[in-house]
């Protein structure tokens, strides 16, 4: 089913995955970024891909630049850092750009308004989760997500906009924050570099970026097409298994001799993520196209 897209944040790491899926599979997207030259330099001569170069906060002026589409993904926001995840006056403008957003793209006529949550949402959590499990949020990005589905929600019925809150779980793959466990890992194993770890004997579920991708294209032409209803949808793999075991499949797909010192990096708090992902699956059926192991050869091409 051939779509417009509109799609912010699309030289972000999930952006760049979603936009290059879509093109992929012959959709057109307008790609908003705060450069446009980046976009081009991505996507040079494709005649299904507009850049639009705009600011988060200045979503107004899109309508300028866009007449229509079916669907808008918003995926800009300011301040995925360790520390900026914490700072309330800025969580809060990216919650308030959001509204902006869904507004313009009803201007659109956009027939849905996707925007992406986290798992952040639940705070600290050990047990299995759902849509309707509890959120208890900690810090300020967690709190803005709440908010934002909150505002979103009571938007969407006031100008009768469809919004879709993808709950993001764990996400991996090329582009994603140096510091995170797996580019970390993948960094260290690839020089045979000891790896510093806690125990890692929580649950864990990774979804591969392009995965992401594939699954919000379905979710949204099963939302378009009526098949389904917008909402909350847990985003993630259907392997969930204890982190340790993702560490040492590690080592041996990418053939490391580094020591893993499981341990060694104090826990103040263990957190579990072990997402239901039984709603997402009735939704769009299979959830994956690459395993673990498939994921990781496919980021070193």
């Amino acid at each position: 089913m051939y779509m417009r897209y509109v799609v912010t944040g699309a030289t972000g790491f999930i952006g760049k995955a979603l936009v290059d899926y879509l093109l992929q599979i012959g959709h057109e997207v307008y790609a908003v970024s705060r450069s446009k030259e980046r976009v081009v330099a991505f996507w040079p001569d494709n005649k299904n891909i507009h850049a639009i170069s705009c600011e988060i906060g200045d979503y107004a002026q899109l309508k300028e630049q866009i007449s229509d589409a079916e669907v808008f993904v918003h995926l800009a926001w300011a301040g995925t850092t360790v520390e900026d995840r914490y700072s309330t006056d800025l969580q809060e403008k990216n919650m308030l750009s959001t509204l902006d957003a869904m507004r313009v793209a009803k201007q659109m006529n956009c027939r849905l308004f996707v925007a992406t949550g986290s798992q952040a949402e639940y705070g600290p959590m050990n047990d299995r989760i759902t849509e309707q499990t509890p959120c208890h949020p900690v810090m300020a990005y967690g709190v803005a997500k709440v908010r934002m589905l909150e505002e979103c929600s009571a938007l969407s019925e006031k100008i009768n906009m469809p919004y879709l809150h993808l709950r993001i779980c764990s996400v991996f793959g090329k582009g994603d924050h140096p510091y995170t466990l797996i580019e970390t890992a993948m960094r260290k194993m690839s020089i045979g570099e000891p790896i510093d770890l806690s125990e890692c004997t929580q649950n864990w579920n990774f979804l591969y970026v392009k995965d992401m991708a594939y699954q919000i294209e379905r979710l949204c032409e099963a939302v378009i097409k009526k098949n389904v209803n917008p909402g909350i949808y847990l985003m993630a793999s259907d392997d969930t298994r204890q982190l340790k075991s993702y560490i040492e499949e590690m080592k041996r797909v990418l053939k490391s001799t580094s020591e893993l010192r499981y341990g060694v990096l104090p826990t103040k708090q263990v957190t579990s993520l072990n997402p239901d992902t039984t709603k997402l699956k009735n939704a769009i059926g299979e959830l994956n196209n690459y395993t673990f192991e498939q994921a990781l050869l496919d980021m070193q091409k």
